[in-house]
């Protein structure tokens, strides 16, 4: 076959073509310090940054509604504790009051400070974190409890909310409980009438009105009873609660580390050895000056080149 100028010239320009773009695929990797800037470079390790990339995104949110679970339980905990300093102090009350040998001045003072308490547990019944109330179910924006006229004039603390559970997703496929509903804190069973339910601010207002009009047997029986029963419910809760946010710190941790671990992998896949690139961007432009070099002595100059 005979070789000519233009074909020579034209596999020489070739030659310099291919080794500009490997030298400029190294110095691409040079600039950006990541392995792959496009699928085309390494389409498996594409699919596995894709898939890493994606795995990360869900686990960020994943931590985020962790972090909102913590920060709800965490509001619930501190109103728990409300609750019970509150009906800690009722139950003292209680027990005094009891007394037959208390006159009635001493006890219109106790009925008094009973009223100052049941409104500090309707407050703590209206918790709210940035605007969502804590104790409403999943009526977050209404106000859970509210006083009513009852039918004899007296007034009574209703709820409004719901038994609706808000259920946050804090891994792929788990999901938790983060609220306790006003029925199930402050309603208990009454112990020992099935099907008869009692709820703190019914034991109360029945406490006040028992401490004003003298009747120690009521408070002394029934009040102190459904109290302690009101009591234990809240504990119970208390410690429902507890339990949740001991899971939620743990699972705050694996996401810490599983991100990590994603993360490293993330990382493997898409930065650069900085000396193993640079060595082979080295060689590479050392190639390409050699083809340069030995593409000028190839093309020797034609007839046409005298001809000018």
């Amino acid at each position: 076959m005979r070789v000519t100028n233009q074909m020579l010239s034209s596999n020489v320009l070739q030659n310099i073509q291919r080794n500009l773009g490997s030298m400029q695929k190294y110095q691409e990797q040079l600039s950006s310090g990541r392995s792959v800037s496009k699928p085309s470079d390494n389409p498996m390790s594409t699919v596995r940054i894709m898939s890493l990339n994606t795995s990360i995104k869900g686990n960020e949110q994943h931590k985020k509604n962790i972090d909102s679970g913590i920060s709800w339980l965490g509001a619930t905990d501190s109103a728990l504790t409300g609750v019970r300093d509150v009906m800690q102090r009722s139950r003292e009350l209680c027990v005094y009051g009891a007394s037959d040998t208390l006159s009635d001045d001493s006890r219109l003072a106790l009925a008094h400070e009973v009223e100052q308490l049941r409104d500090n547990l309707m407050q703590i019944a209206n918790s709210d974190i940035e605007g969502r109330h804590i104790f409403g179910g999943h009526k977050t924006t209404d106000t859970p409890y509210v006083e009513e006229a009852g039918e004899n004039g007296e007034t009574k603390v209703e709820y409004k909310g719901d038994g609706g559970k808000l259920n946050w997703e804090m891994a792929k496929g788990v999901t938790m409980d983060v609220n306790l509903t006003g029925e199930e804190l402050f309603t208990f069973e009454v112990d020992g009438e099935e099907g008869e339910e009692g709820n703190l601010f019914d034991v109360l207002n029945t406490l006040e009105k028992a401490l004003i009009d003298g009747d120690t047997d009521k408070i002394s029986n029934e009040i102190l009873k459904n109290m302690d029963e009101g009591i234990n419910n809240v504990l119970n809760h208390t410690s429902v609660v507890g339990a949740r946010m001991n899971r939620l710190e743990m699972a705050t941790d694996r996401s810490f580390e599983d991100n990590l671990n994603m993360t490293t992998g993330l990382t493997e896949l898409y930065d650069i050895d900085m000396a193993e690139v640079l060595m082979n961007y080295k060689v590479q432009e050392n190639v390409y000056m050699a083809s340069l070099s030995t593409g000028a002595r190839a093309v020797q100059p034609s007839l046409v080149d005298y001809l000018r």
